[in-house]
């Protein structure tokens, strides 16, 4: 590694101590800077007089802010900086009340000190709000940096009761940026690094050595590699990690290409987009030489940049080479041990998933889950710890071998420890599982965060920071009256601790709502801090109707959704926000003046001491600031709490008194402390992008590879694909365009390529391909195990899929076809596919695809992963006391079975939610089970009366309890429930209560452990499947799946026997997991072909247990029987299921040949513009996939200025152009709400954007093919229109007219399940609309009353 002489001259000065700042720096003084002098020895240093190791000699250093220290902070600064200067004492405690400004300290401390520094702080959003504030205060001394997850959406992959859950991420480019920057700052020479993080530091990162040899130094003039051209496309793919792309596609970040320069023979254009920039840079590189002729981005030159890796994770060649055979060690003993304990299965998955890993790695030197092999990647010891950002600390940035000293900070300390303590014991606790599993090695543990232990062994000193410090921190430092303890309570302003009053319980809603509303009067703002979730919402609904304007935050709402009803609380649009948990830490709300605290006396964490204190500082910026705690009795904590306020008030009174303070209310909240980690970091990020292109950095260069293959890269990344579908790939060339052909030279000029065009070429009779594109059309989206068989029947193919016509359909791509000749030879060969769907998703799948792979030993094999899910839900109550809840359980251990009231199986979710919400209409359930618990007179007993009501609806009595509500009085509820007994009739669900009870009146059901397995079909193709359990008399649960019939059509009838097979199939499938539930008997409701062979297989399996009993029964059941009417639960909820997969399936089809798609859409986005009164136009998009809505992908876009609400046509075009440029996929189809002039708008829009409409027509309305060779995204469009007198609907597509325009064409003979479809659409785009409306009234109204 090798500095460059101007670099090298200025470190070694640095290290002498000279002052190497430009002159015009060292010169500069027009900004004012406050200097903490020590008192002691007169000199500028804050931390004392004596220089820390490279500390600039006769530099004046100190915190740069427009106010000087006051109140506490002079004292504590002092006393931190003597205390962190003695060498041997590794802890100081700064014990700060809220609003004393402990960050201020923090970076005064840190000024006096040229040593890095790690602040850890507990969350990703207090991080960004210390980074902002300490960049603030010390930004022209250090340099201030961001380091926390770069998982915008991240859930582990982890296996439990028999489910395998995949690893699912999402990585944000922006704060992957601001990573890789402070990576760079611990490693670069420059500015001290001071490192905000959260515990995302405690997780592994490659070897600083490795990430720093890796670098690459581009200076124009300068080779960029030895070896030419091709060296330097080798350094970039094989040190740097960067996938390489074809030329004719788009790079993204992470990625590179190489072409030919346009107007030089000689040189080559690179074209490169390091993750950590805001666009792609461009080189021109000699071919011959390496020679970097020129290098650009956005236009802007540079004479010189360093390259950084695209990842942390770097292996050396030769250290991977001995990682691969330690890795194969390791599965070679795994896999012998499972197998002796008879794991044969564990055993298998392990080999295939750990196979495929290492054939990715032999080839590009990485996989996706490359971090479970860190061990063997960096050469480590068992057990040894992990790679860290503190190992970056500890590396010396000048190449010098010593360690360097650094010091960390560990804010909200009270928090962070134990968050450091529990992150080693869960990250452990799951890894072991999926170890026990076969989905990892056990090596896969030492990819681990750091022990508590671990994480303070590498700590040289520590400033601990708390409002309220832990009994860890306490101890550390030598107790509470210790000399590090240093505490700072007087606020500059000059404000006391809230005072604190108790308050009974009884009445208790009453007085709160009374005290927040004359607050409100004051213009003061108030808290309400409750035990959970529900309350939140259920207490700021009951304010909303006494008056009060309040809202409620918990965390459930994203970052920005907090964030803004923190504004509006901040702002005057709302008088109180209830919340639990949210409203401890972080908080700057000045307008706060009242903290109430309901439950204060209930034991448990959130009723400790710290907490009631970290809650009652909410009010401590406020001069007329107090807390409230109702209660009815005084504990230890709400004392101890106390107390402490007491201390603190007397000591901030003497203060003021002795300096004659007035104490002041903060006018302004800290800017950052009401918004989202991305709306903190904003300016940060933008700075980040823009600043890269006047930095100099360290050149660095390590030596090249030997050279490899152009097609390397797809070829592995396809093949480790078939190999596997675990983990995440990292980010690179999507699927789709990693399988484009390079060229199509050899195409003929408007022939269409495809497989059998491929297959041409070769020699090989193509004559079979389009049966198997039939197939593979008629497979469904489903999970299941798939096969290619030969003519002969001979398998030459099994494999998995979440989705099996996606997956299938991979094997008919002619770039694939090109690529690799083992799957030339597949579709050379097969003859039929066939497919089998999983009931219970990737588990089975994957245990049943293991077994067919070890009986006929195809050539290659994918596993699946999942367990079936269970369809139904429970509503459980919990007592008929005031202190009953009556809710649907979300998960199967939510709730103990013994200590509860009553519980009700549903078959569906959707049937629970159809329930609760009618009673709800009916009975206010929510509201009075509110009241009642906290105490109100009147709701305790309606909450009992409609408990009462309420299980004789769910025991389907409906008579009963609507002739009580009638003798009440209650006739609206009466109502209701008369009108929701009749719709659940219709849906066949009227007899499951009584159905319950039947069960439970007889003396044999009462013992019955059975599954009833039964299937239906309405056509399509497509069987349900449901299975209901029954246990010891009680429907437990309803569980369901579906399975595709081979070459069925839309309106084929479904054979009974075809029935029969499908529940058998699903029988089987289930009973092979060994976490199954299994019962003493099955019974099928259809004649099963081999009942004697089944009976064995279920024996086998385990049902029935030991007992020599029938296991299995089938055929129709005695008529009138339970068993028939537990059949007929079964059959009617198949049938349902089966009528609603069989009719989207059908609409799409006709969707598909109304509007000219050549496949059926998987995904359409209905667009409604509307406005209301000619004022806040508003634009929705609502999404449905599979011909169901999906919620969380429905976006809305407010109209700018420029559109006037009229505008139909001006605001489809400015909508159309914000949907097009954001990120998210398209879909298959947009449906404008209108005739033709809106969807002409639409379709202008579309093709200014670059977008090619699929479904364009021409004059003989045949579809045109607009796409040119160049990869474009392409979206369908049409209109739907309702006349407005004649209340005709009409649907439009989009034509090209003779003269090169954009019309509309009406479809005169859509099928009438294709235009119910869209309706369906359309109607959810208007009621996403009219939410947006009904908010932006409420907003609105807010705004004026808080106005007037």
């Amino acid at each position: 590694m090798a500095l460059r002489h101007g670099l090298v001259r200025r470190a070694v000065e640095r290290a002498r101590g000279v002052d190497v700042r430009p002159r015009s720096a060292r010169a500069r003084g027009k900004h004012a800077r406050v200097v903490v002098t020590n008192a002691a020895n007169g000199t500028g240093d804050a931390g004392g007089g004596r220089d820390a190791p490279g500390m600039t000699s006769g530099r004046r250093r100190g915190a740069r802010a427009p106010f000087a220290p006051s109140g506490d902070q002079p004292s504590a600064i002092e006393k931190c900086a003597a205390l962190l200067r003695d060498g041997d004492r590794k802890y100081v405690c700064l014990r700060g009340a809220t609003g004393t400004g402990k960050t201020f300290v923090v970076a005064n401390v840190l000024a006096g000190m040229d040593k890095p520094a790690l602040v850890v702080v507990p969350n990703k959003t207090l991080a960004a709000q210390v980074a902002r504030e300490l960049r603030a205060y010390l930004g022209e001394t250090h340099r201030v940096e961001l380091f926390v997850s770069h998982f915008s959406v991240y859930v582990p992959e982890s296996y439990s009761n028999g489910r395998y859950t995949e690893k699912r991420s999402a990585i944000d480019a922006d704060l992957d940026a601001l990573r890789h920057r402070a990576t760079r700052a611990l490693v670069e020479p420059g500015k001290t690094p001071v490192i905000v993080a959260s515990v995302s530091c405690l997780y592994g990162l490659g070897l600083p050595t490795d990430y720093v040899d890796a670098a690459l130094t581009i200076e124009i003039g300068a080779a960029a590699s030895v070896h030419g051209i091709r060296g330097l496309e080798s350094k970039l793919r094989d040190d740097l990690l960067y996938e390489r792309v074809m030329p004719y596609m788009e790079v993204e970040r992470g990625q590179f290409k190489t072409s030919p320069a346009p107007d030089d023979e000689n040189c080559f254009t690179v074209e490169i987009w390091p993750p950590y920039l805001e666009s792609a840079l461009e080189l021109r590189v000699r071919e011959n030489d390496g020679t970097v002729v020129s290098c650009q981005s956005r236009g802007c030159s540079m004479h010189s940049l360093t390259i950084w890796p695209r990842v942390h994770y770097i292996t050396p060649a030769e250290r991977l080479q001995r990682a691969l055979v330690s890795i194969q060690n390791e599965l070679e003993e795994q896999s012998k041990m499972l197998r002796g304990e008879g794991f044969a299965i564990e055993a298998d998955r392990l080999e295939q998933r750990t196979n495929a890993d290492l054939q990715l790695l032999r080839e590009l030197g990485w996989c996706p889950g490359a971090e479970h092999y860190s061990r063997h990647l960096r050469g480590a010891r068992p057990e040894e710890p992990p790679v860290t950002l503190l190992d970056y600390f500890s590396y010396s940035a000048d190449g010098s071998k010593q360690k360097r000293d650094w010091i960390l900070v560990a804010d909200e300390s009270h928090v962070m420890l134990p968050q450091l303590r529990a992150m080693h014991g869960g990250d452990r606790s799951r890894k072991l599982s999926l170890v026990a599993a076969g989905y990892r090695l056990p090596s896969a543990l030492d990819n681990r965060p750091l022990m508590s232990e671990e994480f303070w062994e590498r700590v040289p000193q520590a400033l601990l920071v708390s409002a309220t410090p832990g009994d860890i921190e306490t101890s550390w430092v030598g107790g509470k009256s210790s000399d590090a303890m240093v505490d700072m309570v007087v606020r500059p302003s000059g404000v006391l601790d809230p005072p604190v009053h108790i308050i009974g319980k009884e009445n208790q809603l009453e007085q709160l709502a009374q005290r927040v509303s004359e607050k409100a009067k004051l213009g003061e703002r108030s808290l309400v801090c409750v035990l959970t979730k529900a309350d939140t919402e259920d207490l700021s609904m009951y304010l909303n109707a006494q008056g009060v304007r309040a809202d409620w935050v918990h965390s459930e709402l994203t970052a920005p959704q907090r964030a803004e009803k923190l504004s509006k609380l901040q702002r005057g649009e709302l008088d109180c926000i209830v919340g639990a948990q949210l409203l401890r830490e972080g908080l700057d709300l000045p307008s706060v003046s009242l903290v109430a605290i309901l439950d204060a006396d209930v034991p448990g964490f959130m009723r400790s001491a710290r907490s009631l204190m970290q809650m009652a500082g909410r009010a401590a910026r406020n001069k007329h600031g107090e807390c409230v705690l109702f209660a009815d009795s005084v504990t230890g904590a709400m004392r101890d709490m106390m107390s402490e306020v007491d201390r603190r008030r007397e000591k901030q009174h003497r203060h003021n008194v002795e300096n004659n303070l007035t104490p002041t209310t903060a006018t302004l909240g800290s800017s950052t402390s009401t918004l989202s980690l991305f709306e903190v970091m904003a300016d940060e990020i933008t700075k980040e992008k823009e600043k890269w292109v006047v930095e100099q950095s360290v050149g660095l260069t390590s030596q090249n590879r030997s050279d490899v293959d152009e097609e390397a890269v797809e070829k592995a990344l396809r093949s480790w694909r078939k190999r596997r579908e675990g983990g995440v790939v990292r980010p690179g060339p999507k699927p789709s365009d990693s399988l484009k052909m390079e060229n199509n030279a050899n195409t003929a000029e408007g022939e269409k390529l495809v497989a059998e065009t491929v297959l041409d070429r070769y020699g090989i009779d193509a004559t079979h391909v389009e049966r198997l594109r039939r197939l593979h059309r008629d497979m469904p989206a489903k999970t299941g195990v798939y096969r290619w068989l030969d003519a002969d029947g001979k398998v030459l193919y099994i494999g998995k899929a979440k989705n099996l016509r996606s997956r299938t359909g991979h094997y008919l791509s002619p770039a694939l076809i090109q690529a690799s000749p083992r799957h030339r030879k597949l579709l050379a060969s097969a003859r039929t596919l066939d497919a089998v769907l999983t009931p219970g998703g990737e588990a089975d799948a994957l245990a049943l695809e293991a077994r067919l792979i070890q009986r006929e030993r195809p050539a290659l094999n994918i596993l699946l992963k999942d367990a079936p899910k269970p369809e139904s839900a429970r509503i459980v109550l919990t007592s008929k006391n005031s202190d009953g809840r009556l809710f649907i359980a979300r998960f199967q251990n939510e709730f103990d079975p013994s200590k509860v009231e009553r519980v009700w199986t549903l078959p569906t979710r959707e049937a629970a939610i159809r329930t609760m919400a009618f009673l709800e209409r009916a009975l206010d359930l929510r509201g009075v089970s509110f009241r009642s618990r906290f105490g109100e007179t009147a709701a305790i007993a309606q909450w009992k009366f409609a408990v009462d009501i309420a299980s004789m609806v769910l025991d389907a009595k409906y008579d009963d309890a609507i002739a009580k509500l009638e003798l009440h009085g209650e006739l609206a509820a009466a109502l209701e429930i008369r009108v929701s007994a009749q719709e659940e009739a219709e849906r066949g669900q009227g007899s499951r209560g009584s159905l319950a009870a039947l069960l439970q009146a007889d003396s044999s059901a009462k013992h019955w452990n059975m599954d009833i397995i039964a299937a239906a079909s309405s056509g399509g193709g497509t069987c349900a499947v449901k299975i209901v359990k029954v246990r010891d008399g009680v429907i437990v649960d309803v569980l369901g799946s579906s399975v595709d019939v081979p070459n069925a059509t839309a309106d084929d009838d479904i054979a009974e026997a075809t029935l029969a097979e499908a529940a058998q199939l699903v029988a089987e499938q289930m009973y092979a997991s060994e976490t199954s539930d299994r019962p003493d008997v099955v019974y099928i409701p259809h004649v099963v072909a081999e009942p004697v062979q089944l009976r064995a297989a279920l024996k086998s399996l385990g049902i029935g247990g030991s007992s020599r009993s029938k296991v299995l029964h089938h055929g129709s059941a005695k008529e009138g029987s339970l068993l028939q009417a537990l059949a007929d639960v079964a059959l009617e909820n198949a049938d349902e299921s089966a009528r609603a997969t069989a009719s989207k399936s059908i609409a799409a089809l006709r969707l598909k040949d109304a509007i000219a798609l050549s496949a059926s859409p998987k995904s359409i986005e209905g667009v409604d513009v509307s406005h209301l009164a000619g004022q806040n136009a508003v634009t929705s998009f609502v999404r449905f996939e599979g011909g169901s809505p999906a919620p969380l992908k429905h976006k809305r876009y407010e109209l700018s200025e420029a559109v006037t609400p009229s505008d139909d046509y001006g605001g489809i075009a400015e909508s159309i152009t914000a949907r097009l440029s954001s990120k998210g996929a398209l879909p298959d189809v947009l449906m404008i709400d209108g005739g033709a002039g809106q969807l002409t708008a639409a379709a202008n829009a579309i093709l200014e954007a670059g977008v090619v409409i699929s479904n364009m027509v021409g004059e003989d309305d045949r579809p045109l093919d607009l796409a040119n060779s160049k990869p474009r995204r392409t979206v369908a469009l049409c209109a739907l229109a309702k006349g407005r007198s004649s209340g005709e609907e009409a649907l439009w597509i989009p034509a090209l007219s003779p003269a090169g325009r954009c019309v509309g064409v009406r479809v005169d003979d859509a099928h009438v399940d294709a235009l119910r479809l869209l309706r369906a659409v359309r109607d959810s785009a208007h009621a996403v609309a009219l939410g947006a409306h009904r908010n932006l009234r409420r907003e609105e109204r807010l705004r004026s009353v808080a106005s007037a």
